[in-house]
């Protein structure tokens, strides 16, 4: 039996049902080709770039100080945020294509941060981090950026080094964060 008959660039052709069968098989079996393309190149992205998705807690947190410190640049402020009582939880959520979302605690108050991991080294990455909610005393608002680097012989280890831009731009520094 004859269906259609179509005339594409000055040629005539007829189309029988089989013919249109044919279509339809090739249209479902090429979209279910580019969904298997899809769904193989989504899961090799998670392996890849989403292993930092979880719960971490900051070991070590420091300051930069003047070049005037007999110890160096840094000042260590674990002990005083110990002390008191700031919470060290710091969550890590994936959301796809090397970009984590995450929260953390410091003296100051609640922080919200976005970490982008490089997809060529993801060891690597940069993020930027801004304060929601702060004591009271301290100016909002108050944001900077992070630089990240996984420990490659402790992969549940992240150094991550800060900078703040607003409000003064003094706080610097670098946090370790373990799982």
């Amino acid at each position: 039996m004859t269906i259609l008959t179509l005339v594409p660039f000055g040629i005539a052709t007829t189309l029988c049902d089989n013919d249109w069968k044919s279509i339809l098989i090739g249209i479902a079996s090429s979209s279910l080709v580019v969904l298997v393309i899809e769904t193989v190149a989504s899961i090799k992205d998670y392996y890849r770039l989403a292993n930092l998705s979880r719960n971490y807690k900051r070991i070590k947190i420091t300051n930069t100080l003047d070049n005037r410190h007999p110890n160096g640049i840094y000042e260590d402020l674990t002990q005083r945020y110990i002390d008191k009582g700031v919470s060290s939880e710091i969550t890590l959520v994936y959301k796809g294509e090397g970009e984590y979302e995450g929260g953390a605690f410091y003296e100051e108050g609640k922080v919200k941060f976005t970490i982008c991991l490089d997809k060529t080294n993801p060891k690597i990455g940069v993020g930027a981090y801004q304060y929601l909610e702060k004591s009271e005393g301290y100016e909002i608002p108050d944001l900077g950026t992070y630089i990240i680097q996984v420990d490659t012989k402790n992969t549940n280890k992240i150094f991550i080094y800060y900078s703040n831009i607003v409000p003064n731009g003094l706080a610097k520094g670098y946090e370790i964060w373990t799982k």
